[in-house]
């Protein structure tokens, strides 16, 4: 995995296109997690010259915002990407003209010296949403709502029982309660969320032989969709 770092306006910075080829992973997916997950104060929409000929949308991100978005895009390969990410900007930074005179020397370690500090600021500041991510996609992308429940009663030290949550998530009009949709759209869905990015439905075989549609919560749901759970629970 090695990521390509390219100037834009004098800052490095990684394309969402590249941080998708390097996972295998559909572009327009990629793109959708890192609007979900970062302001748009933190990233810069751009353009990229297709195999076609034709220019395409894409996203750059600064160091800081690629090491945010990652574990929301890497799943289980999160944290090799994380690795492969800093290896990039260190090797990067490595081809940068050094100073040749006293007073540049000191301009470009005051800036190293800023710029450390700032990122330490705000990995303080985004540890909580971080660990969390690095938590909930340590071994999968998404998983079943059951599963959901119970990692979230794990770490917040409570109970919530998989159907207390799939009622909840129906309440709150995350889930489709299935009465007006019949009953076989019951805890799927609504379609605006799918498209978000939170959830994902699979064909899954069930012990009675049938094949039906699980809903699963994704990385990106589970942050999204975690401080209302644990507010409502606790």
């Amino acid at each position: 995995m090695k990521f390509e770092i390219k100037l834009h306006g004098n800052v490095p910075m990684v394309s969402s296109k590249d941080i998708a080829e390097q996972f295998g992973r559909d572009h327009n997916h990629v793109m959708t997690a890192i609007k979900g997950v970062l302001n748009l104060s933190d990233i810069v929409e751009a353009k990229y010259k297709a195999g076609n000929g034709q220019m395409q949308p894409c996203i750059l991100l600064n160091e800081r915002s690629a090491l945010i978005a990652m574990p929301f895009i890497g799943g289980n390969k999160s944290k090799e990407g994380q690795v492969a990410l800093v290896d990039a900007y260190l090797a990067y930074r490595s081809q940068i003209k050094m100073p040749t005179t006293f007073s540049e020397a000191l301009l470009l370690a005051g800036k190293i010296q800023a710029e450390k500090e700032a990122l330490e600021a705000q990995a303080i500041k985004d540890a909580p949403a971080i660990e969390f991510a690095n938590a909930v996609t340590a071994d999968e992308d998404e998983m079943e709502i059951g599963d959901y429940a119970k990692l979230l009663s794990k770490r917040n030290h409570c109970h919530i029982g998989p159907n207390k949550l799939r009622a909840f998530l129906r309440d709150k009009k995350i889930l489709m309660s299935g009465r007006s949709q019949g009953s076989s759209e019951q805890n799927r869905p609504y379609q605006h969320l799918i498209d978000k990015g939170f959830f994902v439905v699979k064909e899954a075989l069930c012990k009675d032989g049938l094949h039906r549609a699980v809903t699963h919560i994704t990385s990106l749901g589970q942050l999204k969709l975690s401080a209302i759970i644990l507010k409502h629970f606790n």
